[in-house]
Parts: structure tokens; C-alpha cells; sequence
């Protein structure tokens, strides 16, 4: 599968608030979920064409996921793959507002760190938005910057952290060390690169 699309998420959701297992799942989203991916969005809801077409393309990409409690959708996430600077990037994380503070946000949150395509996943979202910056805070993502101009006077906050999944040394060594080289090159350049990469160099060759 290419790195820069999504892995199926078809495990239960992980626990962290009072709904059960039994009660609810999240998954990539399909077509029969759009009605209620649009009603939970209340930008969708009240009328916005644009931000319905974009999340009907989200969902047409695969780069929707959804939580369903109880068969109808209570949450979703958008997660662009490669997007930010190279980086995975949330877009957007919709709950549905009678169904807050039920752990369908942090659950959400977690499952797009668990299909990620990248090492580091960025979010962002306007100062203004306390939950959201507190949920990140609680799940130990990192503040990257501010970008002002977009919405006035409420500047938007970078996130990041890491999806805890290593890339494979082809993406992340330079092109020149795929190409036939000498063993004693590839050991240079290894114990130069692989601190990059976090891992150690253990040669297999002597």
C-alpha cells in the first residue's frame, strides 16, 4: 500500500470514555455516512456548499474517518495524507455537540495516529478553541507555531507529534544510498544517517 494513503481501521475503538465496545466503532468512512458526517459538521449544516463538496471529496479520497455509536455517526475525522509539508495533517475533528465529553473526540484522535502514513502528524486549530487545544494537550501533542491572517483575530496553533510508526530505510535514506556501493560506503553512511532515523546501526556484514 502506498505510504501516503490510509490503512483500513477496522479494530474497536480504544476506551477512553463511557461508551462501550458493544455500542460503538470507528472506521474509514463510505458513502451510506455522509448525511450524518454533514450534519455533524454544523459549517456543512448550515448551508456551507463549499464545505459540504470538500467533505464529499474527503470521503470519496478515503481520508474520512467516522465514529458510530449506535450505528449513526457521533464524530468524524478528516486526516490529509502527506499534506503539510510532507506530514500527515488532521483537517478537521467534528463531534457531534450532544454527544461531547464522551471520550468520542479522544477516541477519534487516536485512531487517526493509528492509520498515519508518517511519523509526524500535524494538527491545527484556532486559539479560539479550547477544547480542542485541551484535547491535544491531554493526548501530549507539541505546539509547533501560529499562522495569523487566516481567520482575524484568532490566530491558528500547529500541533504535532509522532504516529509511532518507523519508516522503512528506503524513505528516509538519500537516493544515492539505493545505488551499488561499496560495503565500506554503506557503512559510512549509515552510522551518518541512522541517528536521523532514530534507529542504530548493527551491520550484517563484515
Amino acid at each position: 500500500m502506498d505510504r501516503h494513503r490510509f490503512r483500513l481501521a477496522t479494530s474497536p475503538v480504544c476506551q477512553a470514555g463511557p461508551v462501550t465496545r458493544s455500542q460503538a466503532e470507528i472506521r474509514r468512512a463510505v458513502a451510506g455516512d455522509i448525511d450524518g458526517i454533514l450534519r455533524t459538521d454544523h459549517h456543512a449544516a448550515r448551508g456551507g456548499q463549499n464545505r459540504d463538496d470538500f467533505l464529499r471529496r474527503c470521503l470519496d479520497l478515503g481520508e474520512c474517518l467516522v465514529y458510530l455509536d449506535r450505528g449513526s455517526v457521533a464524530g468524524f475525522a478528516v486526516i490529509k495524507p502527506a499534506d503539510f509539508f510532507g506530514r500527515d495533517f488532521i483537517e478537521l475533528l467534528m463531534v457531534d455537540p450532544a454527544r461531547r465529553r464522551r471520550g468520542i473526540g479522544r477516541n477519534l484522535l487516536r485512531e487517526a495516529l493509528a492509520v498515519a502514513g508518517t511519523e509526524r502528524v500535524f494538527a491545527s486549530t484556532n486559539a479560539s478553541n479550547l477544547p480542542m487545544r485541551s484535547l491535544l494537550r491531554a493526548e501530549g501533542w507539541s505546539f509547533s507555531g501560529e499562522l495569523d491572517g487566516l481567520d482575524e483575530g484568532d490566530p491558528e496553533l500547529v500541533f504535532y507529534t509522532a504516529s509511532g510508526r518507523r519508516l522503512p530505510a528506503s524513505e528516509w535514506l538519500p537516493k544515492q544510498m539505493r545505488l551499488p556501493y561499496s560495503v565500506g560506503a554503506l557503512r559510512s553512511m549509515l552510522k551518518m544517517y541512522a541517528p536521523v532515523a532514530g534507529t542504530s546501526v548493527k551491520p550484517m556484514w563484515r
